[in-house]
Parts: structure tokens; C-alpha cells; sequence
């Protein structure tokens, strides 16, 4: 019934147009201009979206240059410690540099919020994980129970093992992390140990610093490049969707789900060095 109705009512509207065609001039007029605010004011969002990304980025980029000088000044305090240079200047100078870096923390939504109140029971492994109530997450997987062949990076900085082998800094151990590689014939459990170094100052007090990180393809996988190029091969290269992969990574005994694999390649997706070689011609479509 209601059909009916709009359609009457838009064959009364249609003729009533034929027959006054100033009016059918002055709707289209004002179709024509309500058309062209949109259009202004797309652009108008547009351009504030843009200017709002490019202001976003070169924050992170100030933030993350202020990480680096913070991480600098950690470094210099610690030899001046080591050569029994007073450090005074240079903490108070670290201090400002910490300052600026938690006020842009702040601008950037990464300042440290209160911690809510959650439940106190421990997890299984004596660890929490998150912040939700009754979390009992068993923490990182640990690959050193598997049965796999295992490789040992170890990471040094030369200029402190020169102030060891002059007696001003020791070596203190080292801080381990444990990553999956891919070698011809199977998987490989890599350990990647960063010496830490050891130094006490005129005063007495010990500092304790770790050789810094080299930068990483995949900062935050547990993945090597080798085994995420493994995993691209395996599903582009040979067309073996993700869930046969996940299989046969299960057969190996290590269990990745197909979301992680998929995160891989999306980490791997989104290097600035992939989209370069695209653009440079150096990976291309088969014809």
C-alpha cells in the first residue's frame, strides 16, 4: 500500500515538474549547491585529516629521536662512570632529556596511566598477563623445551670491551631473548644474548648497562627474517594456504596459529624497504 502511495506521489511530483519547469530549475539548482558543500567540505576534512596524520608522524618521529638521545645519554653516564668522570652535568642533562620525552609521551597517548585494581592471584607461571580479572595466561612461550637444533648470537659493544680489557668496566652476563629461525632442514631456536656490562663510580655505586638491539626487521615477532621469508615462499611462492602451514609447523612441534603467520607477513608487507623495491621494479607480477 505504501509503495503505491510513494509512487503516486512521485508521478504528481513529476508532472507538477514538467509543468512549472522553473521549479524543476530552481530543485536542481539547489541539488547542484547542497552538492557542492558536500564537496568543500569533504576537502575541507580531508586536508584536516592529512595535516592531523603529518603532525601524528612527526611527533612519533620526535619521540622516537628522543628515545635514541635518551638511550645515548644512559650510555654516556655509564662511561663517565667507568672513567670516574663526575657525572653531575651529564645527569641533569639526562634528566631534562627524560623530561621532554614524558611530556611528549603525554601529547602522544603513550603516558603511563593508573594501574586499575585487578585480582592478586598469581597465573599458573607466577605471571600476569593484561589487565583483565582472572587472567591466568600461561606468559611468552618458552622455546627452549622444544626439541629443536639451537644457534647463539651473542652481541657486544666494542668500544665497552675495550674499557673491560682496561680493567675500568667487567662483563655481568647476559640478557637472553629467544627467537624461531628457518635453516634448510627444519626449524632452529635462536638465542640472541646481549652482553651486559658492569661498572662502579667513584662513589660506589654500580651501574649495570646492556648492549643496545640492532635494529630489526621484525621487532616484535617472534620470527627471523629467515622464518618469515620460509612462510611467505611456502604460501605465495608454492600456494600453500596458511592452515597446512600451521600443520606443519605443529609437526615440527611448534605451534603457531595461522593469525600469527598472517601477522608475519603483514609486518613483512608493510616495510617502507619492500614498498621501495616495488616502486623500483625489483619485484614484479608474472605476466
Amino acid at each position: 500500500m505504501d509503495s503505491v502511495v510513494d509512487d503516486a506521489l512521485h508521478s504528481e511530483l513529476a508532472q507538477l515538474l514538467i509543468a512549472r519547469p522553473e521549479l524543476a530549475a530552481l530543485l536542481q539548482a539547489e541539488r547542484a549547491a547542497k552538492e557542492s558543500e558536500r564537496v568543500a567540505e569533504r576537502t575541507v576534512w580531508s586536508q584536516r585529516i592529512a595535516d592531523l596524520e603529518k603532525e601524528r608522524d612527526n611527533l612519533r618521529a620526535s619521540h622516537e629521536r628522543l628515545r635514541q638521545e635518551l638511550e645515548l645519554w644512559k650510555r654516556r653516564i655509564f662511561i663517565a662512570k667507568a672513567e670516574r668522570i663526575d657525572t653531575t652535568q651529564l645527569e641533569l642533562e639526562f634528566a631534562d632529556k627524560l623530561r621532554q620525552l614524558d611530556v611528549l609521551a603525554g601529547t602522544l597517548g603513550l603516558a603511563h596511566e593508573p594501574t586499575p585494581a585487578v585480582d592478586e592471584e598469581p597465573a599458573r607461571d607466577g605471571k600476569r598477563r593484561g589487565k583483565r580479572t582472572n587472567n591466568r595466561g600461561t606468559g611468552r612461550r618458552d622455546f627452549r623445551l622444544l626439541s629443536l637444533e639451537e644457534e647463539r648470537i651473542e652481541i657486544a659493544d666494542p668500544h665497552l670491551d675495550k674499557l673491560v680489557e682496561e680493567g675500568k668496566v667487567v662483563r655481568h652476563g647476559f640478557e637472553e631473548s629467544v627467537k624461531l629461525a628457518h635453516k634448510r632442514g627444519g626449524k632452529r631456536r635462536l638465542i640472541i644474548a646481549r652482553v651486559r656490562y658492569k661498572t662502579v663510580d667513584a662513589q660506589g655505586e654500580t651501574d649495570v648497562i646492556t648492549t643496545p638491539m640492532p635494529a630489526e626487521m621484525l621487532p616484535s615477532a617472534i620470527a627471523t627474517p629467515s622464518l618469515a621469508a620460509h612462510v611467505i615462499m611456502e604460501n605465495i611462492g608454492k600456494g600453500m594456504p596458511l592452515f597446512r602451514i600451521e600443520d606443519s609447523f605443529a609437526r615440527d612441534g611448534v605451534c603457531i596459529d595461522r593469525g600469527t603467520l598472517s601477522r608475519w607477513k603483514k609486518l613483512v608487507g608493510n616495510k617502507p624497504s619492500a614498498s621501495r623495491s616495488a616502486d623500483n621494479g625489483l619485484v614484479r607480477r608474472p605476466s
